[in-house]
């Protein structure tokens, strides 16, 4: 059986070509909105566990690579992973992250 992976890539594409979705997916990178405030609720759970300077690692990413910049805000190094490259790439021009990996998770 063949895994189709595109679905991801296209989607991402969207978010850069498509004006409305680019618009949409704009709003993850503000710390002011509902989407945030519930991901950083989840992501909490992971700030004992964070140290200054140690490396982490982030899969399925996607989304500029906020869970890498949630750890890199709490003094430690992450690279941010996903399928597709396309949000990370903008991510990192940016500076919301600090280095990104185009991956395949099964592929780790």
């Amino acid at each position: 059986m063949q895994i189709k992976y595109d679905n991801q890539d296209d989607e991402w594409s969207k978010c850069v070509s498509n004006e409305e979705k680019k618009n949409h997916a704009k709003q993850w990178l503000k710390k002011n909105t509902l989407d945030y405030w519930r991901h950083k609720r989840m992501l909490s759970n992971i700030e004992p566990f964070i140290t200054r300077d140690e490396r982490w690692l982030t899969i399925g990413d996607g989304r500029y690579g906020t869970e890498a910049n949630f750890i890199i805000s709490h003094g430690a190094y992450a690279l941010a992973t996903d399928y597709s490259d396309k949000l990370l790439r903008i991510g990192k021009e940016i500076g919301f992250i600090n280095e990104y990996k185009k991956e395949n998770a099964e592929s780790l």
